[in-house]
């Protein structure tokens, strides 16, 4: 066990959601991105939306899944071309995918 504050993972979170996020989101260059990191690290530091709530967030998710999808399908076709174009598709494709599995995982808190 260690009593570094750096250790904690609330501090770890915290980190992530400044440092990590914040890179990601400059490159990918979608205000949206950001905010589902967000609400993604909120989650992971332990605020779980309470069950009334739930369905709003997952419907809220999975909105931004489909515009994520859509994304994707864009760079897989008339914005394909280049490096940076390749590794925005695959952030996007990953995103998409872990909303989903979010999402489902949200719903067994309601349960």
């Amino acid at each position: 066990m260690t009593d570094r504050v750096e250790d904690n993972p609330l501090v770890q979170v915290s980190d992530l959601r400044v440092e990590w996020a914040q890179e990601a989101t400059d490159f990918m260059g979608d205000e949206d991105f950001g905010k589902v990191l967000d609400l993604t690290t909120k989650i992971i530091a332990g605020e779980i939306p309470e069950p009334a709530k739930i369905a709003a967030v997952c419907a809220r998710l999975e909105a931004y899944a489909l515009k994520f999808r859509m994304q994707y399908s864009a760079f897989m076709s008339y914005k394909k071309g280049t490096s940076e174009a390749n590794m925005k598709k695959n952030h996007y494709k990953e995103l998409y995918t872990g909303i989903d599995r979010l999402v489902d995982s949200l719903k067994y808190v309601v349960r």
